[in-house]
C-alpha cells in the first residue's frame, strides 16, 4: 500500500512564493504612488486657510495685488516653521502660491505646485499648476495646467 503524505511539497511551496513575488511587484508601485499622493493632498491643506482669506480679501478689495501679503487685511501669516510636508510656501505679488513639497520626488527633483488665482469676471477660483503636469498623470488629482516657471 502507498503511504500519503500530507505536507506541501517543494513545487507547490515555490508555486506559492512565485505568485505573492509576482503580487507585491505589482502591489508596491501602487501603494508608493497612493502615498505620494496623500502627500501632495495633506500639503494643499496646508494651504486652504490662505487661499480661502485671499479669495474673501479679493471679494472686498477686488484687486489680488492688495491681497497677496500674508499678515495683511486678514491674510494669515506663512508659518514659521513650515509644515513637515512643505519645503517652501511663497506668495508673489499677484497672488500666486508656491509650494515646494519635502518628501515627493519627481524624476529626481521636489514636486513643485502653483495655486494662481483666477477671477475671471464675478468667478473666483484657484488653478492648480503642478511641475509633474507633463508627466501624463500628475500626482494631484486637481492639476489642470504645467507649473508656470
Amino acid at each position: 500500500m502507498k503511504k500519503y503524505s500530507s505536507a506541501f511539497s517543494l513545487i507547490e511551496l515555490m508555486v506559492v512564493v512565485a505568485i505573492i513575488a509576482i503580487l507585491s511587484s505589482l502591489a508596491v508601485p501602487a501603494y508608493q504612488r497612493y502615498v505620494q499622493q496623500a502627500r501632495v493632498t495633506e500639503a494643499l491643506n496646508h494651504t486652504q486657510s490662505l487661499q480661502l482669506a485671499m479669495a474673501l480679501c479679493w471679494q472686498t478689495e477686488n484687486d489680488m495685488r492688495r491681497c497677496s501679503q500674508p499678515g495683511q487685511r486678514g491674510i494669515p501669516t506663512i508659518p514659521d516653521p513650515l509644515p513637515t510636508a512643505l519645503e517652501s510656501l511663497e506668495v508673489s505679488t499677484t497672488g500666486v502660491i508656491q509650494l515646494t513639497l519635502a518628501e515627493v520626488i519627481v524624476d529626481q527633483v521636489p514636486l513643485q505646485l502653483s495655486l494662481s488665482p483666477d477671477s475671471t469676471g464675478l468667478v473666483f477660483r484657484w488653478r492648480l499648476g503642478c511641475s509633474d503636469f507633463a508627466s501624463g498623470e500628475p500626482l494631484a488629482s486637481r492639476c489642470v495646467e504645467a507649473l508656470a516657471q
